[in-house]
């Protein structure tokens, strides 16, 4: 049960692969908190869809959607969780950066909104 400092609604989670988001997950079911899901197609489990009923699945530089999916879901507050490969990731041309930018970019951008 949550304490009165917890707030259970607004949450997002950015999974990547392995374990660590299932964590996440079943530790925020643990304080009563429904997190909604942004799951990278190619690295997060399709398992992920057995614990969440708000799960949105998007490519690795879906940078706008996921910002996008994060405002439809109310999300305030997001977390990433789970490793990304990060030579699957390609920064579109002309631009420079990796993985790690681009999810700071959009978790600035969903507090922003």
């Amino acid at each position: 049960m949550p304490d009165a400092n917890t707030n259970t609604t607004g949450w997002g989670l950015i999974a990547g692969n392995g374990r660590f988001p299932f964590l996440v997950l079943e530790g925020a079911r643990s304080q009563g908190i429904d997190m909604a899901v942004i799951a990278l197609k190619e690295e997060a489990s399709p398992e992920l869809e057995k614990l969440s009923k708000r799960l949105h699945w998007v490519s690795l530089g879906e940078l706008s959607k996921t910002i996008d999916l994060m405002h439809q879901e109310g999300v305030k507050q997001a977390v990433m969780a789970g490793q990304v490969n990060t030579t699957k990731f390609s920064v579109p041309s002309g631009r420079t950066g990796n993985w790690r930018s681009c999810c700071f970019r959009c978790l600035v951008r969903i507090r922003m909104h």
